[in-house]
């Protein structure tokens, strides 16, 4: 059984604008790249397991924020 990896752009987007922050910021803090950033945000890359290790850890995320929503999907 493989695990799924949600594609959940429009939640990231929603969190970071919540904070204020712009793409550039937000990707610095998370530790990733701004192209890597704008992928997820536009649904072209799933958010990795560590994305959200570090969304929890920087900005007390909560993962269920990311259930499915409206347009989002999930990969096996």
């Amino acid at each position: 059984m493989s695990a799924s990896k949600p594609y959940a752009g429009a939640k990231l987007r929603e969190t970071r604008t919540r904070l204020g922050l712009t793409q550039k910021v937000f990707a610095q803090r998370l530790g990733i790249s701004l192209p890597y950033l704008n992928q997820m945000e536009n649904n072209h890359r799933p958010v990795s397991s560590s994305v959200i290790l570090s969304l929890v850890k920087e900005f007390d995320f909560d993962v269920k924020e990311l259930a499915l929503g409206e347009g989002e999907r999930m990969v096996a």
